[in-house]
């Protein structure tokens, strides 16, 4: 059940994200991104070594959407709190931060995605360990 707390985590590093752009609160959103990149890459090693159909590919793709945000939280801190001069100006002072937004939804979506698919797992291996003992049934209602 890994993967529940790292959909939390990244869930709460996307509020920590919102609290910079409306508060400032840089050294929050700092901390919880070492957190997802530590815990995020032990979770995704888990699951790509399980074969899984579904949470092997979301374990791969969590992993280059992590290298990509790194990339993209780089380029916007740069962006908006050093004087670093960037190519493209206002464009893409705007654009790294909507780019760095976008990569943390996606991150979201495919740690859901493969918790889904873990939960899931769980729930049937129980189901069958449950049917497999004599004298119990399973019932659902």
């Amino acid at each position: 059940m890994l993967t529940l707390v790292a959909a939390a985590l990244i869930y709460l590093q996307i509020v920590f994200g919102a609290l910079i752009t409306h508060a400032g609160w840089i050294t929050v959103h700092l901390a919880g991104a070492a957190a997802v990149f530590v815990f995020v890459p032990i979770v995704t090693a888990r699951l790509r070594r399980t074969g899984d159909a579904v949470a092997a590919p979301a374990a791969r793709a969590l992993v280059v959407l992590l290298g990509l945000q790194l990339l993209l939280g780089l380029g916007s801190f740069l962006a908006r709190f050093t004087p670093v001069w960037i190519p493209g100006g206002q464009v893409t002072m705007l654009a790294l931060p909507v780019a760095h937004r976008l990569a943390g939804s996606l991150i979201l979506a495919a740690v859901v995605v493969a918790a889904v698919r873990v939960v899931d797992a769980v729930r049937e291996t129980r189901a069958g360990a449950v049917a497999a003992q004599p004298g119990l049934r399973l019932v659902r209602g």
